[in-house]
């Protein structure tokens, strides 16, 4: 039998004998008749091997990342933020007291106020949408709901499609017999679809300032970055991406209006976007106007990367705050994170549940 994963990078697939790294995976992930795919509910068991590290992943009563196997009751005395976004917002590859969603929760609990961790490797605009619009639909409180929209939502938006209460993965189109073969068998090999980006990775550091999305390697970090420097990787889906990330997000900002709970969305850049200089990026502009347009909150994350970039030069930074040889943030990367959100909360006028921090 064979059962579609979800990885960092998109997804692959797991045969019926996984390595022991899929195995964990498939532990405390599962496909989802609504969402496509989720986190199974009250497990605590080992996550991925990233380098030479092991931890735990923990999940609630609502199938969220969370400090305990605790449960979650739809209405509390405490104000309650949900905070939604993909794998960099669930933390992979860094344990939860480390991520900043754990952070925000250990010091949410001396200030009354309850931090729910929604994200999900994968995820993009539609989850975000549905998985409130069933959140809400259950009579679960909800006070403030912030949107770590990434980089890479935009191709999942293309290929992720609404198919009545399902979303369905439409696999990206290839160009010829000899793409796609080497695109399947990609999936099928731990070497080539793990190992071998992991080292080109480690090994190959571009410095140009045009990613290609060659045929075969839709899901490389490139070609799913890319889109904001590259006109050629927009035609190709980035246009569709986001013309469905903006419809989704805007159903997501009225659906929350209707229920008076205030939005924020947050954007941040990849490695490749501190490496390709590209500090103007499409990824800030196109959400910043489209919040203005909503009359949502906005916190925008490319200056303070882009800071230390200058002061400590382009790879030193990238190795202080992400993962060697990967896309997401290390402990480091993460408590900048934490660091700046408080900062822009406590400098705004807003007066949302994470004021308490100030």
């Amino acid at each position: 039998m064979i059962t579609a994963m979800i990885c960092d990078a998109g997804y692959t697939w797991v045969t019926s004998r996984p390595s022991k790294q899929e195995d964990r995976e498939r532990r405390f992930r599962m496909a989802d008749t609504l969402l496509h795919h989720s986190l199974r509910p009250l497990v605590s068991v080992d996550s991925v091997t990233w380098g030479s590290s092991v931890h735990r992943v923990v999940t609630n009563s609502l199938g969220f990342i969370d400090a305990s196997m605790r449960q979650i009751p739809a209405q509390t005395t405490s104000p309650r933020v949900l905070l939604l976004g993909d794998s960099f917002t669930e933390g992979v590859g860094v344990p939860f007291d480390s991520t900043f969603a754990g952070i925000l929760e250990q010091r949410a609990l001396s200030h009354g106020l309850d931090i729910l961790n929604g994200g999900n490797a994968s995820y993009a605009p539609i989850m975000y949408l549905k998985r409130t619009q069933q959140l809400l639909s259950q009579g679960v409180r909800i006070d403030e709901v912030i949107v770590f929209v990434d980089i890479s939502d935009i191709q999942d938006e293309a290929y992720y499609h609404p198919q009545g209460d399902r979303i369905v993965l439409v696999d990206p189109p290839s160009a010829g017999r000899w793409t796609r073969l080497w695109r399947e068998y990609r999936k099928y090999s731990f070497i080539l679809g793990r190992v071998w980006p992991a080292v080109v990775a480690r090994t190959v550091r571009p410095r140009r300032s045009v990613p290609l999305c060659l045929d075969g390697e839709e899901h490389s970090p490139d070609c799913r970055g890319g889109w904001p420097s590259s006109a050629a990787i927009r035609a190709r889906f980035g246009d569709a991406g986001i013309a469905a990330a903006k419809r989704d997000m805007s159903a997501l900002a009225a659906r929350l209006r209707s229920h008076d709970i205030p939005l924020t969305v947050v954007v941040y850049p990849w490695p490749q976007q501190i490496r390709w200089d590209d500090v103007n990026s499409l990824q800030r502009t196109i959400w910043r106007d489209w919040a203005a347009g909503e009359r949502v909150g906005f916190i925008d994350l490319f200056p303070p990367f882009f800071a230390v970039a200058r002061n400590e030069g382009t790879e030193n930074a990238i190795l202080r705050l992400f993962i060697d040889g990967d896309i997401h943030w290390n402990p480091q990367g993460h408590q900048l994170v934490v660091t700046e959100l408080i900062s822009r909360y406590c400098a705004s006028g807003d007066q949302g549940p994470l004021k308490r921090f100030c």
